[in-house]
């Protein structure tokens, strides 16, 4: 997963990238408010550990250029602010817990740890991109537009995303969803095709075609 810390504190945002990276997560970190919704959105972390107090701002009002930039982030608070009406107006905005500072490195982790077990983690519902992709729900969300997926396409689509920048090949896909080595080719090109119609709200995401092999899915580049 991609962890963001946005804090003023330089050497707290260290500490926390030691302890994400170790934690076999990537790390990242911003140290202000300033042009906040551009840069969260270049990075498109998946969990943002988030201050409220800064020199150039208030981490709860900027929490909507936040949210739009990464609508799927999941909102942790820090803050040494912990009477109950800071509290409130941090979770009230969209935060799903609120860490007193001083925070320790065990404590961050513990949280991001449980998250992962969370639905939201478990393979169920992933990140896809701007998309969110339900499994189980067997659909695609795009900020407010929600796309329906057949059964075929959500297996499909869950092959690609494990094997995301690898080559996945037609006779894996066969076996996966018709069970049979020779599958059925125009079945699996109509959809790859749907598929890249509805992914292409986000251009960052694409599937690519190996010829003679398979497909593989790609995000910004990858």
């Amino acid at each position: 997963m991609k962890i963001l810390t946005i804090d003023d504190d330089e050497a707290l945002c260290m500490a926390l990238e030691i302890a994400i990276t170790e934690n076999g997560d990537e790390a990242f970190s911003l140290y202000s408010l300033d042009d906040v919704g551009v840069k969260v959105g270049k990075i498109m972390p998946d969990i943002i550990l988030l201050d409220i107090e800064f020199n150039d701002g208030d981490g709860v009002q900027a929490l909507p250029k936040i949210k739009a930039a990464a609508p799927f982030a999941i909102i942790l608070f820090m803050s040494s602010h912990t009477d109950s009406a800071e509290v409130t107006r941090a979770l009230g905005a969209g935060g799903i817990t609120y860490l007193k500072k001083p925070v320790s490195s065990i404590e961050v982790l513990a949280q991001i740890n449980a998250l992962r077990r969370n639905l939201v983690f478990n393979k169920q519902i992933e990140n896809i991109g701007s998309f969110m992709f339900d499994v189980k729900g067997q659909k695609l969300s795009y900020y407010d537009t929600e796309i329906k997926l057949t059964k075929y396409q959500t297996i499909l689509l869950k092959m690609l995303i494990a094997n995301k920048g690898q080559t996945v090949s037609r006779q894996e896909i066969y076996m996966n969803i018709w069970h049979d080595e020779l599958g059925n080719d125009l079945s699996l090109n109509n959809m790859v095709s749907q598929l890249r119609r509805i992914l292409k709200a986000d251009t960052g995401i694409s599937i690519q075609t190996v010829e003679g092999v398979g497909y593989k899915l790609c995000i910004n580049g990858i």
